[in-house]
């Protein structure tokens, strides 16, 4: 082999490394990627289940305070304030 033969070997060489290495990194961005689409999912169900979460927390709230009320008027009829 002569010295351009081998330089010409050596550059194929690292031409078809970085092709696998670029192969490899699209490949891993394409996981990323659907990961991230999971992720996605992920948050949009979190935000239905945050509103959920709210408007039944707004109904527990209103129904103590009507419990607190009743109570109220029945202690205040109880000792007799009216």
């Amino acid at each position: 082999m002569t010295a351009k033969n081998t330089v010409e070997h050596n550059i194929d060489a690292r031409v078809a490394v970085l092709a696998q290495t670029y192969a490899n990194i699209f490949q891993y961005l394409g996981h990323i990627d659907r990961g991230l689409g999971e992720i996605r999912l992920s948050i949009s169900d979190l935000h239905e289940d945050i509103k959920k979460a709210r408007k039944e927390a707004q109904s527990d709230f209103r129904w103590l305070l009507t419990i607190i009320g009743g109570l109220g008027l029945v202690m205040a009829y109880g000792f007799h304030w009216f």
